[in-house]
């Protein structure tokens, strides 16, 4: 029997890096864990030395994090909790005496609202520094991993160029504008929209559900 011929123009190996990314993306989106790669190894039938091959190429393609080598990929955030005293509330106006409440705050519950595998990136330039939400430059987007956005949402957006195929990342506003074209809107007014060619491939990583960022001391 002759052996099946792999279509031209495929790259070697493409077909176990998509199954690699996908088993990763599933079980990342739904546990909030990573799989650890001996899993991987034995979920697609190839070695962890070969895994790794993969998952560098990945990396090198801009559809995995920079990082994603590390720690093995057995990387645990399930079950994460950072907690603080509740001191009561406390008005805006007149001093009022604040009281201890029984339950700690859950910092983790609060910013990831429950959701499974929220991740943080931190906001580069100052693009959306403006009306509503100013995201300052090196604030924290907690964000809640998903492939849509919804009008209006902050979106982390990859943009494929066209001809290299290099990513670009990018925080913006999901928008439309009235012909119903999509609009990558930054907040601060001195910043211009971002209007993605049909031919761009476009692809949403996640929304974001809460900024965390210090105050000048």
């Amino acid at each position: 029997m002759s052996r099946p011929q792999r279509p031209r123009g495929r790259p070697r190996g493409s077909d176990t890096r998509e199954r690699l990314l996908k088993l990763v993306s599933d079980e990342y989106l739904r546990t909030g864990i990573y799989p650890v790669r001996d899993g991987l190894s034995r979920s697609l039938g190839i070695s962890p030395q070969a895994v790794s091959g993969h998952i560098t190429r990945l990396i090198r393609a801009g559809l995995l994090p920079e990082d994603a080598n590390a720690r093995d990929w057995s990387i645990r955030l399930r079950g994460a909790s950072v907690r603080i005293p509740v001191l009561g509330r406390s008005a805006a106006g007149p001093p009022t005496l604040a009281t201890p409440e029984q339950e700690p705050l859950d910092l983790f519950a609060l910013l990831t609202r429950n959701h499974p595998g929220c991740w943080a990136v931190e906001a580069n330039g100052d693009s959306l520094d403006g009306p509503p939400f100013w995201i300052q430059p090196g604030a924290y987007c907690i964000c809640r991993p998903t492939p849509e956005a919804s009008e209006g949402e902050i979106a982390l957006c990859r943009l494929l160029d066209a001809e290299t195929g290099e990513p670009t990342v990018t925080l913006k506003q999901i928008l439309h504008d009235p012909d119903g074209r999509l609009v990558l809107h930054p907040l601060n007014p001195q910043a211009e929209d971002i209007h993605p060619d049909p031919e761009q491939r476009l692809d949403i990583l996640g929304v974001v559900v809460a900024v965390v960022r210090q105050l000048p001391r």
